[in-house]
Parts: structure tokens; C-alpha cells; sequence
């Protein structure tokens, strides 16, 4: 877990409104109980981390999606009319005006019906907007089809592929890792920018 002593960046830890979803910044405390029993969520432990089995407690400390309100952001997803939890999106500074992304939904009702794909439009306005933001990138299992489904969706360009990457973490089968990125300037000129961006 990383701290900031500088002050959050209030302009994006912001609640943020898409047409189904309300995102609230969550804070450290929220996400240190581990909300929707990320730690031992097959879905999450496997599809978000890589890892064959639960996390101990130390290894969340150390692999939580923890905010410092500085270069790490992480948003609750929340269903319109409800204060039910569902997920969580990060947003992580990764090197020159990049950032990362990744989302894990822990609650299986959600599963399959176009989350990441509305969170992580409206996350990218958002940060594309207030922050110096230039790229986003990801890099994800080749095997993991929803989520290279949402990057292709969102119109991110295969950038490359890490072969033989990592051993499954169940099987020890060599995989590769498929690379994506989205510049800001193909962001506006794609079909999800919001106006006025």
C-alpha cells in the first residue's frame, strides 16, 4: 500500500455519473476491508491479479487497488437508486502522462453486461479532461477474451504481444500477454469522446 502526504487531487477524485452507474471515489479504509471479498473472489483473484489462489493479507496490502489521490485512483461502482457496491475501477499513473487501468466487478449479477465498458469510457473523459493524460495502456491475458473484447470496443490499438510472458498460474502453461493503448488524440477523435474534450 503506497501513502501520499501531499493533499488528494480533489478535480479527479470526484463522484462521476454515467447512465447506469454512479462512481465515488473510495478511500483507503473501504478498500483496506476488502469490499466484495476481493481476496478471495476467484474472479477477481485470477482474472485481476493472475494469482492461483486467494491473497493473504499481506499480499493485499502490497496488490489492492489502495488510492493515494495522487498518481493512484480507484472508484466504487455503484447501480443507479442503490448504495450497493458492485465493483471497482483503478486508475494508476504509469510512466509519462500514462495511466493504466483496470476494473474488477465482484458482484456475478454484473458480470457480462457491459460494465467496464461504461465505467472505463467515462474514467477516460474524466482523466483525459483534468489530467495530463496522453495514453492509456493495458496489458492483458490472452486469454482473457471480455476484457480484450471492452479494449477493442473502446477502440484501443493492439500495440503488441509478450509471448510466453507468465505460467498460468493453475496449469503452468506458458501465456502471452497482449498489449493495448489508446492515445488521446485517437480518443477524440473516436465515437466515446465526450464533447467539448
Amino acid at each position: 500500500m503506497r501513502l501520499s502526504l501531499k493533499p488528494p487531487n480533489r478535480t479527479l477524485m470526484r463522484e462521476l455519473e454515467t447512465e447506469r452507474f454512479i462512481l465515488r471515489p473510495a478511500g483507503i479504509r473501504e478498500i483496506l476491508r476488502d469490499p466484495g471479498g476481493w481476496r478471495t473472489n476467484r474472479n477477481i483473484y485470477r482474472n485481476v491479479y493472475f494469482l492461483k489462489a486467494p491473497m493473504s493479507l499481506a499480499a493485499w496490502l502490497k496488490r489492492g487497488p489502495f488510492p493515494d489521490g495522487q498518481t493512484r485512483f480507484t472508484f466504487a461502482i455503484m447501480p443507479k437508486g442503490t448504495s450497493d457496491v458492485i465493483g471497482y475501477h483503478a486508475v494508476r499513473h504509469s510512466g509519462w502522462r500514462t495511466a493504466g487501468n483496470a476494473v474488477g466487478i465482484h458482484d456475478a449479477v454484473w458480470l457480462g453486461k457491459d460494465v467496464a465498458f461504461e465505467v472505463r469510457k467515462k474514467l477516460m473523459n474524466h482523466f483525459f479532461r483534468h489530467d495530463d493524460i496522453q495514453r492509456f495502456t493495458s496489458r492483458i491475458e490472452a486469454t482473457n477474451h471480455p476484457s480484450i473484447f471492452v479494449y477493442r470496443k473502446l477502440g484501443f490499438t493492439h500495440s503488441g504481444t509478450l509471448h510466453r510472458e507468465r505460467a498460468d498460474p493453475e496449469t503452468g502453461k506458458p501465456v502471452d500477454y497482449l498489449l493495448f493503448e489508446m492515445l488521446k488524440e485517437d480518443w477524440m477523435r473516436g465515437p466515446h469522446a465526450e464533447p467539448g474534450l
